[in-house]
């Protein structure tokens, strides 16, 4: 996903806890009521989502296997599966590519809608943000 901004902002945006609070969701009728990132290989992070009528309530963890600053992360979820993030420049913007192993619970397309969902609100969040 290209996004408009430089990487140093993106990086920011990525990784401070209060920062993901404001656009980490991948539906529209949950938030991200708390973060904690502890942006170390080896250390954990977790963001506790709320549905906006606060019925539903649950953890996304995990724990860094790679950092390497303005370029990757990766991480084992609680359930074990991988996340790789990548970002990139290509004219002008910052380009962040994700590679996730998909879980059994879920349809693949509702879990694609989610991650891409994610991903756009990033997008929204940092190009909208006022300087």
């Amino acid at each position: 996903m290209p996004v408009n901004s430089d990487i140093h902002n993106i990086w920011i945006n990525w990784t401070h806890p209060k920062k993901i609070a404001k656009w980490y969701t991948g539906n529209p009728q949950m938030y991200t009521d708390m973060v904690e990132n502890d942006l170390t290989v080896g250390k954990e992070f977790c963001y506790t989502m709320k549905s906006l009528d606060n019925s539903l309530m649950f953890q996304f963890k995990g724990t860094y296997i790679l950092i390497e600053e303005y370029k990757k992360l990766s991480f084992r979820m609680d359930d074990h599966r991988l996340i790789h993030t990548a970002f990139g420049q290509a004219r002008g913007k910052t380009i962040i590519t994700q590679e996730v192993e998909v879980e059994g619970h879920n349809s693949l397309e509702s879990q694609a809608i989610w991650w891409k969902t994610i991903l756009s609100n990033f997008k929204n969040f940092v190009e909208n943000q006022t300087l």
